[in-house]
């Protein structure tokens, strides 16, 4: 039997798709020759891959949406049971080919971006060993929550004794959080924190490495061990050294903060052993859109 109106059997079809998540798409043909003496076309897998992966997450999106609108709501079963259980998301913009009029001049066509939001529930084993499962779509971040809360049930969200969520600053990722795992601890990634402070301090030192060093540990100590309430109060005195631009820097540093400090509790955190960074999703967002589409 031949996969759709694809002339390739269902086995072969199915291996392409199952290369086509993992690696780059301009590998695939000499993946395929180099596994099974097969020579396809680029163009002949990625119309297989694009026909079949739109087939799949259009029965996806059609079951979320059905599950989202029934009375009773039956949650997914679990199919694992581990007693802590992180889910992370995250969104990275790619280019894609389709054109849309330029806004300084309609007369003329650029490349259209998009946003891939994508979902991560992970987890260790009674061996310490992780796991991960993963979900990734562009629908809007409400539709897309209830695709990811229904995969965390999967994975044992529900019945998990520690329930984790963490997170870059993005709004639309904690608006997910607010509405669908709000039983969940969530954490503001500890390297997207630090990201801002580092911006602050190069605005403070500009010209001074070494100054500009000092200040960035000085902050990260203080929310590393105290978490965001130390580093808003040492930031308090520390705005008063300031003047204009530099000032601005630090106001806009503690505006940051101050919304995000029941995300920001570290010292609690590792003392219960919870990871404070996002590295899962970020991987995952770097090898699944930033390796395979861009």
């Amino acid at each position: 039997q031949t996969c759709g109106r694809h002339r390739l059997t269902r086995p072969l079809a199915k291996r392409v798709c199952q290369l086509a998540t993992v690696e780059h798409f301009t590998r695939l043909p000499q993946l395929m020759f180099d596994q099974h003496g097969v020579r396809l076309s680029h163009h002949e897998m990625l119309d297989l891959v694009q026909d079949v992966g739109g087939a799949v997450d259009a029965q996806r999106r059609a079951e979320v949406e059905a599950w989202a609108q029934s009375v009773d709501k039956h949650w997914p079963a679990a199919e694992v049971t581990p007693r802590r259980v992180y889910v992370s998301v995250d969104g990275i913009m790619y280019c894609t080919n389709e054109r849309e009029p330029h806004p300084d001049d309609p007369q003329r066509k650029r490349l259209q971006w998009q946003q891939m939001r994508i979902g991560c529930v992970y987890w260790q084993d009674e061996h310490e060993h992780w796991h991960k499962q993963m979900i990734w779509g562009r629908e809007e971040a409400q539709a897309f929550g209830a695709s990811l809360y229904r995969l965390a049930c999967r994975c044992g969200y529900r019945e998990a004794e520690e329930k984790l969520f963490a997170a870059d600053g993005g709004e639309w990722c904690w608006s997910i959080h607010q509405q669908y795992f709000a039983a969940a601890q969530g954490i503001l990634d500890w390297y997207h924190a630090s990201e801002h402070a580092w911006d602050t301090a190069r605005v403070l030192h500009p010209d001074d490495d070494e100054a500009r060093r000092q200040w960035a540990a000085q902050a990260l100590t203080r929310l590393h061990d105290g978490g965001g309430c130390a580093l808003l109060e040492w930031l308090t005195t520390e705005w008063s050294h300031w003047r204009c631009r530099k000032r601005k820097a630090v106001t806009q540093l503690m505006a940051y903060i101050q919304p995000r400090l029941d995300r920001t509790d570290y010292p609690t955190y590792l003392a219960h052993g919870w990871q404070i960074g996002s590295g899962m999703i970020e991987s995952t967002a770097k090898q699944l859109v930033g390796l395979r589409l861009k």
